[in-house]
């Protein structure tokens, strides 16, 4: 219990990709297919498992699309209710002083190579 309250969201992102993907995967084959009967329409050897396949496809990945959604909503309740900030503030003011004496040791040491 402890585990699934304390981790974090990026399971439910990969959740979401794979959802989009499902649903994007079962719009392509559906067009595919459909331009197959429209072609031939002898190809096509069971009659009805084209639309069984794609429906499952589309509706699943909305499904689990919307499920992500939900759900990424949910663990951003759960993270705020436990008291994790929604967001860092990073102050990179510092960072100008930090690179100029990481330079100065670079410099030192190309002097010290030198002689």
């Amino acid at each position: 219990r402890r585990l699934l309250i304390s981790s974090q969201t990026k399971w439910l992102r990969l959740g979401a990709v794979l959802g989009v993907g499902a649903l994007i995967f079962g719009v392509l084959i559906s067009l595919f297919k459909l331009t197959q009967w429209l072609v031939d329409p002898q190809f096509v050897m069971v009659p009805g498992w084209i639309s069984l396949f794609l429906g499952l496809m589309f509706f699943g990945g909305l499904n689990s699309l919307f499920l992500s959604i939900i759900l990424e909503y949910l663990g951003v309740l759960v993270s705020r209710s436990l008291g994790k900030p929604t967001y860092f503030i990073v102050d990179r003011s510092s960072d100008k002083i930090l690179l100029q004496a990481f330079e100065m040791d670079r410099e030192r040491e190309k002097a010290l190579v030198t002689t």
